[in-house]
Order: C-alpha cells, then structure tokens, then sequence
C-alpha cells in the first residue's frame, strides 16, 4: 500500500482530520477559524505474530551426522578413544549446534554454528569407567529463531579392564636424618624442659645429626661445633645449650631462615643428597617474610608434588593463646606432610618423639615402577607383611604427580618390612 506520492506507508498510519470551525461574528457570515489547524490521530497496527518454525517435520533433519559409529576398543581409566565426525547443515538457513552427553560418550569438540550448506568437524569422545560394551546414543540439537531440531548418532564400542601389575620391596634404613631446628628466642612455653626431652631422645634414637638456628639465620654453635651428632657423648648438652638462644636484629622469619640455609648448604657439612631432611620450627610469633602462602608452598616443593624436606610447626594452634599463628607455615607443614603441635602446651615434645620415630629415620615415600591408571583410588592395594591398608587419611594416600605411595607420619613401614602394592596401569 502506498501514498499517492508514491512512498509507501509505515506500520503506522497517520490520519489526518481538518476540522473546520464557522464562527458568526457579528453577522457576518460562516468564515474559517484560522486559528485553528489540522488535528493529527495515529493509529498503531497490530503487532506481528510469532515466527514460524523454519524447521519442516516432514522433512529430514537439518543436520546430517549419520546414524551410526564404531570407536576403537578403550582401556577403562586410559586414555579415552577419540573419532572425528563431519556435521553437515541440509537446511536453507544457519542453525546454532549443541549436544548432551550419554554416559561415557559425549562431544568434546562442536562447532558453534553451520550455515546452509556448511560442514564441519566435531569429535566424539568415549571415557568409560568399568569394563564392557559401550552403546549410547548421542543427540544433536539445531537452533534457529528459538526453535529446536534434534538428531541422534548412536555410538558403539568396547571397553575392557587395564592391565593389573604388582610391586613388592623390603624397605630398607634411610642413612642419617639431618634435622634443623629453628627457635623463636622468647615466648617457647617451658622450653628448657621440652628441649631437654628432645635431646634426650634424639641421642637414644641414634643416626640424627642436628643444626640449630634462631630466627633471624644465626646458626648456634656451642663449643664451635655446628653440626651436632646424636651419638656423640656430648650431644645432649650441646643440644641443650644451643636452644637457649638469644634475641638479635634482623627480618625474624623461620620460613626465609630455612631456606636460605638450605640454598647456601649452610653449615658445611650439612645437607647431604643422600639423607632424609626435616625442619622444625618453633615461635609464638608471626613470620615477618613477605611472601604469600601460595609462594612459599612452591619453593617447598623439589620435583612436582614431592616434597624434598618435611617442615613442622611447633606454635600456639589451640585455644589457649601464648602467641600468634602464622597461617602460611602451617600451609607448608601441611603440604610437606609434617606435624603440628600445640606449643602453648606444656609437654610439646612428645609428639616430636613420636613424630620422629617414623618421619624422621623411615621412609614415607615409595614410588611405584609405573603410573597406575586415572581409577587409582579404587585399583590401587597397599599391604606391609601381608596386612591389607584401608586408604584413609593419616594412614596413606598415592600422590598422583609423582606415582608415589605416601604414608602418613606415624604409619610409615619399619625396615625389614615387606611393603607390596597392586594396582591397575595404563603403561
């Protein structure tokens, strides 16, 4: 429809009434108002109606992926099985993609959208978890102007168990544990008591070799020997004297104490390749290093997830306050698989002496001869002399960035014991 000019109209029309108004003014006759102008009234059309569904039901599919697919045999908890498909879009118009996934089955990679005509490449992925045949039916789904069109691909497989290895040692005696103990120089609850315990017990214990450190790096040297031996008839006074330690100047950080001390191989002497390490520190205050948790648990960690050096914390844990906690050293601790203990009470040292027995002179990491396969909290078997190990926390665990059975520092296997582990690989 159009105007007479020849432009059509719009949705809206607009009406034009010229009212015209006579006025008797004195007699005179009927005359037009000129004060008076056109009165405009617009009339609105009705809206439009929905879309029509661009999808014809009694015709095929838009999208054509074909009805069926074979993927290669899959070894439950492996690598999964992956085939590429061609999607093609037989409508007239672009249509939107997506999928659902069916059990083990599912798209890993759909393009967004085809347009008329287009093909594209997706790929279909199997993961199974138990062994058998696999059968699911995939759905594809094409949108266009909010309306939807599925097509369904049914995909077929088999699925089959990983193969089952075994690993058994007898475990053998660390060489010496070397041991750095760092000390807050106030605020240690009834530390000459506890100390005198530790050094007590550490020369009963035999193969330790001990260094002391307050805060600030100074490394204690009682009668010029820095690196005190366990065995040694002197050890338990050396040991005694060189935790009274005193307050000097400098960034007081037993986390930035540690470490320097290690990087720098400091005392000489010390820090063998080939012995087992541990640090303990005790302090009632907070750490005045300036690194994050997040940074400091990073250069606690040698090859990826392994710990090189356990680190424990003896500080104000519980509700009885004599201090503050530094929350990033306990972070460390707990990543190094060291121990906590309460300094505020008044026997701390007895869970050192526990703690030692296993996590300073036995191994706790046992790595296995292949990874096992991504279902290996259920495959997995641990048993020490012929006794099954439930996997619970504190008992053991496997650490899965390095292949390593891990136990937990009071359940670490004496040597002469048969330590046997059973598990599923992919290799």
């Amino acid at each position: 429809m159009s105007r007479a000019d020849g432009a059509p109209y719009g949705t809206r029309m607009r009406v034009v009434t010229l009212l015209l108004f006579l006025c008797s003014c004195g007699g005179g006759a009927g005359t037009l108002d000129g004060s008076l102008g056109p009165v405009l009234v617009e009339r609105e059309e009705p809206p439009l109606g929905p879309r029509p569904n661009p999808f014809d039901p009694r015709a095929n599919p838009c999208l054509e992926v074909g009805a069926r697919l074979v993927v290669p045999e899959t070894t439950v908890g492996c690598a999964p099985s992956s085939v590429d498909v061609v999607i093609s879009n037989r409508c007239g118009f672009e249509v939107r993609l997506s999928s659902s996934r069916a059990g083990a089955v599912g798209f890993s990679a759909l393009p967004r959208s085809l347009r008329p005509g287009a093909s594209g490449s997706a790929t279909v992925r199997v993961l199974p978890m138990v062994a058998g045949p696999v059968r699911e039916r995939l759905t594809l789904t094409a949108l266009a102007d909010g309306f939807a069109q599925e097509t369904s691909l049914l995909v077929e497989g088999t699925a089959v168990s990983a193969r089952r290895v075994a690993s058994e040692q007898v475990v053998q005696r660390s060489p010496p544990v070397e041991l750095l103990v760092v000390i807050d120089d106030d605020g240690v609850f009834e530390a000459e008591e506890n100390f005198s315990r530790l050094a007590r017990y550490f020369a009963s214990a035999g193969d330790v070799r001990v260094v002391v450190s307050d805060l600030t790096g100074a490394i204690q040297r009682p009668d010029g020997v820095s690196v005190l031996v366990s065995e040694s008839p002197t050890f338990i006074d050396r040991f005694t004297r060189a935790t009274r330690v005193t307050r000097t100047p400098g960034v007081r950080s037993c986390h930035e104490t540690a470490r320097r001390l290690m990087a720098a191989r400091e005392p000489a002497g010390f820090w063998s390749a080939e012995s087992p390490h541990a640090v303990i520190c005790i302090t009632n205050e907070l750490d005045e290093s300036d690194l994050p948790g997040s940074v400091m648990v990073g250069q606690w960690q040698g090859r990826p997830g392994l710990p090189v050096t356990s680190f424990s914390l003896v500080a104000p844990f519980g509700a009885r306050p004599c201090g503050a906690l530094d929350a990033r050293l306990d972070l460390v601790r707990d990543v190094t698989v060291g121990v906590r203990e309460e300094l505020c009470s008044p026997g701390w040292s007895s869970t050192l002496e526990s703690y030692s027995r296993s996590g300073f002179g036995f191994r706790r990491w046992f790595h296995l001869p292949s990874m096992p396969a991504m279902r290996s909290s259920q495959s997995l078997e641990v048993s020490v002399d012929g006794v099954v190990l439930p996997q619970v926390d504190g008992l053991w665990r496997f650490d899965g960035a390095t292949g390593a059975v891990v136990f937990g520092p009071l359940s670490s296997p004496y040597p002469g014991a048969t330590l046997r582990a059973t598990w599923e690989t992919c290799e």
